[in-house]
């Protein structure tokens, strides 16, 4: 079919549903807005000269892995989950790259895999070198744009877990901050303590369209021991994201697909 096509998008400004200390670029009147949770701040932050872009993930740090696991359990022990490590040295090639879940791998570190799909993930680029704009360095300046365009989650709840051979997994579904918002994937941790909600970023609904490919199984996990309960681990969408169910039937929930590889923040 046709590639895919650049979208511009119409967002001079944007606003920000958390209470931080970005400082608004605007009218500075923190004035709530639409779709945020009752009490939530809002500012406007100037994204103009910004743009966010669909790029191969290439670098990343291990979260999880089954290797090793005794007794069995696992229905692949050559799974693992990875997180895309930050890529904040890019702010001075005016790029920031941010997560938008975890991947899992049945290859090892996928930024080292010679076979299968590449994981994608999301850069904010600006073609501007004003990053200074209201007294913010360059570093500050990506992050408040990008805390405004792909804004945290509130909180996360808990999908899945298990502690089959003595490695506990825990897969957290993200909390968007309001109807207007989407997660693209999920994320894991080793421990039951519910991740930072800086751990990823949420994406505009409106960018996105509901994927139409099945979700691809990786592993599944029988209930095996105290406190395991039967579930599995799955790709769900292009970009090669994290999802998981309990049980071993496919997730019935819908996941989404970005609908251009490039979208524009400053076109009115």
């Amino acid at each position: 079919g046709a590639g895919i096509e650049e979208v511009q998008k119409s967002l001079p400004n944007v606003t920000v549903p958390e209470v931080g200390p970005v400082r608004a670029a605007g009218d500075g009147s923190g004035t709530p807005g639409r779709g945020l949770p009752a009490g939530a701040a809002a500012a406007k932050v100037d994204v103009r000269g910004f743009e966010v872009r669909v790029r191969k993930a290439t670098a990343f740090g291990e979260i999880w892995s089954a290797a090793g696991v005794q007794g069995g359990g696992w229905s692949d022990t050559a799974v693992s989950i990875w997180a895309p490590s930050a890529d904040s040295a890019s702010v001075t090639k005016a790029t920031l790259r941010v997560c938008v879940g975890h991947y899992p791998s049945k290859v090892g570190n996928p930024g080292r895999a010679k076979t299968g799909a590449p994981r994608m993930t999301l850069e904010l680029a600006s073609s501007s070198s004003s990053f200074g704009l209201g007294g913010l360095g360059a570093a500050d300046r990506f992050a408040e744009v990008a805390r405004a365009v792909m804004p945290h989650p509130r909180r996360y709840k808990l999908v899945w877990s298990t502690l089959v051979g003595g490695k506990p997994l825990y897969i957290w579904r993200a909390v968007t901050p309001s109807p207007s918002y989407v997660a693209l994937g999920m994320v894991a941790t080793a421990t039951d303590q519910e991740p930072p909600t800086t751990a990823m970023h949420c994406v505009p609904a409106r960018w996105c369209a509901e994927s139409n490919d099945k979700p691809a199984p990786m592993a599944e996990a029988g209930g095996v021991g105290s406190g395991s309960r039967p579930g599995s681990l799955w790709t769900v969408n292009a970009l090669g994201l994290l999802g998981a169910t309990q049980g071993h039937a496919p997730p019935r929930e819908a996941f989404y697909n970005l609908t251009s590889d490039l979208f524009r923040l400053d076109k009115v």
